[in-house]
């Protein structure tokens, strides 16, 4: 590959490179360019070192035009590429300012939804809260440690309403256990929650099933 070869891929690797960083100077180059070649057109050798640069020759003048045209040529596609990387870019960025604030609008609904859960959870309400909940797992683009967050307290409002799963935990409970639960002098940790509210429910959903569990578990 010639001078004028190595030259032209190495500007377009160049323009094509830079413009997707810094467009602005890309254009501002390519504009300069432009203007000292159409410069040296009009006056031949007034700007030192571009007809160097360029091996233009001093005759045949035909020559001598086709080799400012190619550096014209240079200065244009630098012009091209610096707007294209600038478009490209405004994109870019378009997009990012569009996703922060769609992440931000989500995080401080969750948080409006947990803080609202809490409330409820606090006044004794898990039905209410269990319904904030819901509404905060349906809020998309949240970080997924928010999401375990929503997911762990929804998850343990509904342990602590599953009657079902409160007898289970009975029926398995050792005797001693069990005994001390129904006397009211202690509570088994499967029941035991974070959050009072929850554990005042699960207990009061045991202790309505207490003669029931006495019979499941009574030796047949």
């Amino acid at each position: 590959m010639g001078h004028r070869g190595k030259l032209a891929a190495g500007v377009v690797t160049l323009a094509v490179v830079a413009s997707l960083v810094i467009p602005l100077v890309v254009v501002f180059l390519g504009v300069l360019v432009v203007a000292l070649v159409a410069l040296d057109t009009v006056v031949p050798g007034v700007v030192p070192g571009l007809r160097t640069l360029f091996r233009v020759p001093v005759a045949p003048r035909s020559r001598r035009r086709a080799r400012l045209m190619i550096a014209g040529g240079i200065g244009v596609l630098l012009v091209a590429c610096g707007s294209a990387g600038a478009r490209i870019s405004g994109q870019f960025r378009t997009e990012w300012r569009l996703r922060e604030r769609q992440h931000s609008t989500a995080e401080q609904q969750v948080t409006a939804c947990l803080t609202e859960a809490r409330q409820h959870l606090a006044g004794n309400e898990p039905e209410l809260a269990e319904l904030s909940l819901m509404d905060a797992g349906a809020v998309a683009g949240i970080d997924p440690e928010r999401r375990a967050e929503v997911d762990e307290l929804l998850a343990r409002i509904r342990r602590s309403g599953d009657a079902k799963a409160i007898r289970e935990v009975l029926v398995h409970l050792p005797p001693d256990a069990f005994e001390a639960f129904a006397r009211g002098d202690s509570v088994p940790d499967a029941l035991e929650f974070p959050e009072r509210a929850l554990t005042f429910r699960a207990v009061e959903l045991a202790r309505a099933q207490l003669d029931e569990v006495r019979a499941a578990r009574a030796p047949r």
